[in-house]
């Protein structure tokens, strides 16, 4: 049986964002738990920064949402498809509220202006890449240069592998000390690359591992795009094998 695959691109951006995610089924239950972990870490970083009334706000919209996705239908994923839709509206908005709260409890972790006596430094524009499932950051394909944020929710510490979608061939990562973090290019395959309502100019995922990141604390890695192949990460096809990779 062959069907069409809608027109995503005149849709709502709620819908456009997460349109390989809301056919109910299994795909619901998935954002259900995205969503959970998103407004753990949403919880947490209001509380260990101290934020205020105002950011309340923006923390309730969504436990509300996240309250309404308890019905029996969201978590099984046997709703309607306008009402997958609707859920998925709502955990969107929900997210970007979240999303605000986690900007300024980071921004005062970054500049230490959560603490009395010290002196604030500049704000700092985070940006979330919600279509990582799909291999897809507009941040990370359009930027040369960018800064990694690798938050732990755990009470201990974790060790776990990041990727990064990238348009390229030559990257390098550091850490926190400045030192060279050992890298891969990972293909992207065919089949990811061929979701409908993906738009993306990715073709690898750039992996590296992030070790012994603190327990309700944070780390970060800055990534180069080298220009000149003076360095790069290996490339590496699904198998694991190297296809080519460059000396300095």
């Amino acid at each position: 049986m062959s069907f069409n695959e809608p027109d995503v691109s005149s849709l709502p951006e709620y819908l456009r964002r997460s349109h390989c995610s809301v056919k109910g089924g299994q795909n619901s239950f998935e954002i259900l738990t995205v969503s959970k972990t998103g407004i753990k870490v949403c919880k947490q970083l209001y509380a260990l920064t101290d934020l205020g009334p105002e950011d309340k706000v923006d923390l309730n919209s969504m436990r509300e949402a996240m309250g309404v996705m308890q019905h029996h239908d969201a978590i099984t994923g046997t709703e309607k498809q306008v009402v997958a839709e609707d859920y998925a509206r709502m955990l969107h908005l929900g997210i970007v509220e979240c999303d605000i709260i986690t900007n300024t409890a980071f921004n005062k972790l970054f500049t230490n202006n959560h603490l009395e006596g010290t002196n604030p430094g500049p704000q700092v524009n985070l940006d979330s890449c919600m279509l990582l499932n799909v291999s897809q950051c507009e941040v990370s394909e359009k930027s040369s240069n960018f800064v990694v944020t690798v938050y732990n929710p755990l009470s201990h510490p974790v060790s776990l592998y990041v990727r990064v979608p990238v348009p390229g061939q030559t990257y390098s990562v550091k850490d926190p000390n400045n030192k060279d973090v050992v890298s891969q290019l990972i293909p992207i395959p065919a089949s990811v690359l061929n979701i409908p309502g993906r738009f993306s100019s990715a073709t690898s995922e750039l992996v590296f591992r992030a070790v012994s990141l603190p327990p309700l604390g944070y780390r970060s890695y800055l990534r180069y795009w080298l220009k000149e192949e003076k360095h790069s990460s290996r490339v590496y096809n699904r198998r694991g094998r190297a296809r080519h990779s460059t000396k300095q």
